[in-house]
């Protein structure tokens, strides 16, 4: 591990995911979205936000895309940012196939839910004893 730079979208319903370049330009992309099951109407609604990287049409498009349900996953080496604003324990529990795929034992996950400010950080080793445990 230690280089872990992947980046996914996860459907926070239904667990389904794809490692993905730049999220937002990733979700403005036909057909994306619709492949791990999110609305394609998202992708409509965000098709015309031209993707300022840092900036404002960038949260923008990420909180779109966060509001039908999706979660945003992106490697810094040895820890993992996942934002959502879906509840923490449904994205606790979406995330357990990707996870399994990247994450070693020693992973640092920071769980940010940014519709309610909660975060939860954990050692992937510790990560299963939350799933379906009721945090909140």
């Amino acid at each position: 591990m230690g280089h872990l730079r992947e980046g996914a979208w996860i459907n926070a319903k239904t667990g389904q995911w794809s490692f993905i370049d730049e999220h937002a330009d990733w979700a403005k992309r036909p057909g994306n979205l619709a492949s791990i099951g999110l609305p394609d109407a998202v992708r409509e609604a965000i098709s015309d936000i031209p993707n300022d990287y840092d900036g404002e049409n960038r949260k923008k498009i990420l909180l779109a895309v966060m509001a039908s349900g999706g979660i945003r996953l992106r490697g810094h080496g040895d820890w993992v940012a996942i934002e959502f604003t879906v509840g923490t324990a449904s994205a606790l529990l979406a995330c357990r196939d990707v996870l399994r795929k990247i994450a070693g034992e020693f992973t640092l996950c920071r769980f940010n839910n940014l519709g309610t400010c909660e975060s939860l950080e954990l050692f992937y080793r510790d990560y299963e004893q939350h799933v379906g445990q009721d945090i909140g």
